[in-house]
Order: structure tokens, then sequence, then C-alpha cells
């Protein structure tokens, strides 16, 4: 299973996909993390563009920096997609989460946009939005109980 990005450690749009999934390669510099309003502003931004691949990925990384922001699951650069798949059900299981459908997609549509060389196409990333638009993440940070 591969590493899923962080939006701390990738600002740029992806190029080819076998040179980022290429184990010899230089790890990505670590950026400051974007917050999920310029993820988003980038997404759309691809979109209009017909990238959506970056447009679906930008998606993925704002949900990641909610996620980190909420406290819900922290940044971990080594963390795989699998991994966030597993935090993001055993959140579901305690009631953390309401729905676990829109992050499902997500996920699942990054590591295929990753892995694969078929274009994502906009029906795709218009299931990503509409993922996207359903999340129903804490607005603010989870209070430790104490």
């Amino acid at each position: 299973m591969a590493r899923a990005e962080t939006p701390g450690n990738l600002d740029a749009p992806t190029g080819s996909r076998a040179a980022t999934a290429n184990p010899e390669s230089p790890p990505p510099p670590t950026l400051p993390p974007r917050r999920p309003a310029s993820w988003l502003q980038a997404a759309q931004a691809f979109y209009r563009q017909g990238n959506y691949r970056e447009a679906c990925r930008a998606l993925y990384l704002a949900t990641l920096q909610q996620l980190h922001e909420t406290h819900l699951i922290p940044h971990q650069a080594s963390r795989t997609d699998g991994e966030y798949l597993q935090l993001v059900e055993a959140l579901y299981m305690t009631a953390v989460l309401p729905h676990i459908q829109p992050l499902q997609t997500l996920i699942q549509t990054h590591e295929r946009s990753h892995f694969s060389p078929d274009p994502i196409s906009r029906q795709e990333y218009d299931g990503c939005w509409q993922a996207y638009q359903q999340l129903q993440l804490p607005t603010s940070p989870r209070q430790e109980a104490g």
C-alpha cells in the first residue's frame, strides 16, 4: 500500500504518476500545511482547467487537513491511504463520524488516481465533490474528556 499524501508534504500539482510512485525518487519537500479553504480554491482552479485528477487530489488534501485540524486524525507522513481508511472506519464505528462513505470515496479515488495511468473523469470529480460536500466533520477541535 502506498504512502498517502499529507497537506504539508506536497503543494504543487503532481506530474507523472510513475515518477511519484518511484521508491528511488527523493521525498518531496515539506511545506507548511494549507488551510482547507486554500485546497478548495485549488480544486476549483484545477476543475476549471479540466484537470480532474488534481482537482480530486486537492479535495482529498482539504479533507486530510480538516481531519488534522479537528484532531480526529493528525498528519503522519508515513500513513498510507489504507491506514487512513482504517482510522476512518474506527471513527465511524465509535460514532465520532456520522457517515463513512464520503471519506471512503475521497481516499479510494486518491489511491486510484495516484497509481493508475487512467485519467479521472469529470463524473469521478463530481463524485469527489459531492463526497466532500457530504462530509460532516466537526467544525472545531474535538474536546478531550478530562
